[in-house]
């Protein structure tokens, strides 16, 4: 035997009777009794902790040292420990550890009060003769080595895209070069994850990255394919630490969290802005959460709007929890890259955020901010220039769940890229028990204006950019669900009303889109790219989206007028949409809110104490100014022949002081308090907002107290 063997012999043994110490007296505390969470980073790690063997039966020892778990294993045994508390149904477990060698992250069946070595998943990370990092899936399943995929779907899709000349990327073992599409990583942050989502009975399996983008570390997971899980239902498991190749195997810490399946109800919540984990189809994240008032009428459903970690914050309606909808974002193509530059490929949230930039009684104002890169992060002409495409997006929400999206486009000028881009896309969600098409009624979409003209699609025709419906100067978008509002969007290129888009028309698609699609690299998923613009679905217990129209901007890509200039001297464009929800097919309704937004009648002042300044389309908001001896503002509103209504308006009056509201008259009639919201912003600016609908000459008279 050679002497490295010997040694290693030796370890082996030493390492096995101090594990044997530690493990069987004790000397912690890994979970609190009766608790279901297990958090362990090896200080005091107690006597919850058992040696087995995964495969073969010696040559492994283990042992805890200056807080980190060490195991040891030669003569190609797969060797490790596992905690003695089983757990079951929906949770994940993750492990830190220090090195990419020899890791191994399993999840066993219990049976007997032991693991079932019959019947296991294990994720492990390893690195190859070459020095080249792999991390993958092994599992044995009643006694069958690396069966891995049971139904045998991943086969036939791979067995497809090679037929199609797509790439087989979607498996159970990635090759860390740092060079493979989507993939753009050399070595992992050192953390795995296995996430058994129990609702829809797959094993998910993640690995931590890192990468330096633009100066800055962001950090985030890659996933490889899933694994339909075999057990039987209420199976209990142990969760083991595995060294999965000779050599040692150094754990920092182990997290075990049961994790619940759908979000919390919000009914009660109110109106309101904050930041919290979202749960949605099982899938869990940071998010920004908007609910809603008494005043919006699909409360009682639960209906709320989101910005998600695991959208990419990309804005959504939640509808239920295997439903939501998204306006999507602005997309560009080209510059020498593969793929779409989107903030769908920001995976590691980089650029990708969502901050609350007004939070008050009246109103909700979240900023998004992204960057349009590709799943490389390469934006277009990478390499030449300093500038980034950027966008930025002005989300503001009233009580009754009426809002406005504020676009601002900032290109990348300081090279020779110029294309047209995309505003929006309109997308549901489905979760993974679940399919769009199932979910849409038939029309699924309707286009309508003020005019009165219509059009339904998905059935429809077809139309390519350029066509008719790009000719309207509104454009109003209804999506049909089946049991749920219509949910819509409003777009404005009335020259008349320049401050709601850029100077160019908004052009609309319905060339591909189709209400059965099941795109899978977006949303949840973090698995490599199998197309250059994205994946389709390989499972039915997969989270997808279907896109049923896309809209943008085509002409004007040289960007020789209709922009303006930020502080930093860049050039940019903005665009600003009306969104919201309205009773299935109620087409007056919606158009009635659009011309709310647009059209706000004629204001007439009353008195000198305070003036009229201007619609402010971004915020949905009549702007008046205080210029005289009393904190008072009396004007008139009245209808004209394009406002024929006005619904739950917002006036904003600067100037107001610190003077909290008295009271609002409507016709001389005192409006009780139920029937309105104020707050003050920045201590001097009164904001107000009346739920109540006008349809003729009005009279507000607005005091402090």
């Amino acid at each position: 035997m050679k002497l490295s063997r010997w040694l290693t012999k030796v370890l082996s043994v030493l390492i096995a009777f101090t594990l044997s110490l530690t493990l069987f007296v004790g000397c912690g505390q890994a979970h609190k009794a009766g608790a279901t969470l297990i958090q362990e980073n090896f200080a005091a790690p107690g006597a919850d902790w058992h040696e087995f063997y995964v495969q073969g039966d010696s040559g492994g020892g283990a042992a805890f040292l200056g807080g980190k778990l060490v195991i040891n294993t030669d003569n190609g045994a797969k060797y490790g420990v596992y905690h003695s508390v089983p757990v079951s149904g929906h949770f994940f477990a993750e492990a830190a550890f220090e090195a990419d060698k020899h890791i191994g992250l399993a999840i066993i069946q219990a049976k007997d009060g032991r693991p079932d070595v019959d019947n296991y998943t294990m994720l492990f990370v390893d690195t190859n003769d070459e020095g080249i990092v792999v991390v993958g899936v092994k599992d044995r399943q009643n006694g069958v080595y690396n069966v891995l995929d049971n139904t045998g779907k991943l086969k036939r899709a791979i067995e497809r895209r090679r037929r199609s000349s797509s790439r087989n990327t979607d498996t159970y073992e990635h090759v860390l070069t740092g060079k493979q599409y989507s993939v753009p990583f050399d070595q992992t942050n050192k953390r795995i994850r296995i996430f058994r989502d129990s609702p829809a009975g797959f094993f998910h399996f993640y690995y931590a990255v890192k990468k330096k983008i633009r100066g800055k570390d962001a950090a985030g997971w890659m996933e490889l394919a899933p694994s339909k899980d075999w057990a039987k239902e209420g199976q209990k498991f142990y969760v083991a630490l595995v060294a999965c190749s000779d050599g040692k195997a150094v754990f920092k810490g182990l997290d075990i969290v049961p994790k619940p399946t759908s979000d919390k109800n919000d009914q009660m919540t109110g109106f309101a802005a904050s930041r919290r984990e979202f749960n949605w189809s099982g899938f869990f994240g940071d998010a920004v959460v908007i609910t809603f008032g008494d005043e919006f009428k699909y409360q009682n459903k639960d209906i709320k709007f989101v910005f998600w970690s695991e959208t990419n914050y990309v804005p959504a309606w939640y509808l239920h929890n295997q439903l939501m909808f998204t306006y999507e974002f602005v997309e560009t193509w080209g510059g020498g890259n593969r793929g779409c530059h989107e903030p769908m490929s920001d995976r590691l949230l980089r650029w990708c955020r969502a901050d609350i930039i007004e939070d008050n009684a009246v109103r909700k104002v979240v900023r998004w901010h992204y960057v349009l890169c590709n799943p490389d992060y390469k934006v277009p002409d990478d390499g030449k220039g300093t500038q980034l495409p950027e966008v930025d997006e002005y989300w503001t929400f009233y009580p009754d769940g009426s809002g406005t999206r504020h676009i601002v486009y900032t290109p990348k000028l300081d090279t020779d890229f110029r294309s047209r881009h995309e505003l929006a896309e309109y997308i549901t969600i489905a979760g993974s028990l679940s399919h769009s098409k199932p979910f849409f009624s038939s029309p699924a979409l309707t286009f309508l204006n003020l005019d009165g003209d219509l059009q339904d699609a998905h059935p429809g025709p077809k139309f390519d950019y350029g066509s008719h419906l790009d000719d309207w100067d509104q454009m109003i978008m209804a999506i049909h669900l089946k049991n749920e509002p219509d949910i819509f969007c409003a777009f404005s290129t009335d020259k008349q009303i320049p401050e709601t888009y850029s100077g160019y028309n908004i052009e609309y698609e319905i060339a591909w889109q189709s209400t059965n699609g099941q795109s899978t690299h977006w949303p949840v998923s973090k698995r490599p790219f199998t197309g250059n613009n994205g994946s389709g679905g390989t499972w039915k217990a997969e989270v997808s989206h279907s896109c049923l129209v896309s809209c943008g901007v085509i002409k004007g890509a040289d960007w020789i007028d209709h922009f303006k200039i930020d502080k930093r001297g860049r050039k940019y464009r903005d665009w600003v949409s009306l969104v919201g929800t309205d009773e299935p097919g109620d087409y007056d309704g919606i158009r009635n809110k659009t011309r709310s937004w647009l059209y706000r009648g004629k204001i007439k002042m009353l008195d000198n104490n305070s003036h009229f300044l201007k619609n402010n389309y971004s915020k949905k908001v009549l702007v008046f100014e205080n210029t005289g001896s009393e904190k008072l503002c009396r004007f008139e509103i009245s209808t004209d022949e394009n406002c024929l209504i006005l619904i739950n308006p917002a006036f904003r009056i600067n100037n107001w002081g610190p003077y909290p509201l008295g009271s609002i008259k409507i016709n001389d009639v005192i409006l009780p308090k139920k029937n309105y919201r104020f707050d003050l912003l920045d201590g001097k600016d009164l904001l107000v907002w009346i739920n109540t609908t006008i349809d003729k000459r009005t009279q507000f008279v607005i005091t402090a107290q």
